[in-house]
């Protein structure tokens, strides 16, 4: 933070009259510059700075996903469709 500290002794009577042009400029010129400055000071960061991303680890599971029983099931069908066939050789026993 800039501070300006400007001292001067003014004179006594009517200040319209007794203060100069030129120290009336050079007057507004260093409040111009102490409005700058405290500008700046609270206008804060000009880049942006992004917030860390934190990694959360889930547990790791005892029992497995279970994407191994979908194989297993097609399998055992296949198994079963291919054994359960219709011999033509069997002989039909009938009864009586």
């Amino acid at each position: 933070m800039v501070i300006i500290r400007v001292e001067a002794e003014l004179p006594k009577g009517n200040l319209n009259c007794a203060i100069s042009k030129e120290e009336k400029m050079k007057t507004l010129k260093l409040a111009i510059l102490g409005v700058l400055a405290a500008g700046s000071s609270f206008a804060g960061t000009v880049a942006y700075v992004a917030p860390e991303v934190v990694a959360i680890e889930e547990p790791a599971r005892m029992g497995g996903s279970g994407a191994w029983i979908i194989p297993l099931v097609l399998i055992a069908f296949l198994a079963f469709a291919f054994t359960q066939g219709n011999d033509e050789n069997d002989e039909e026993v009938i009864i009586d």
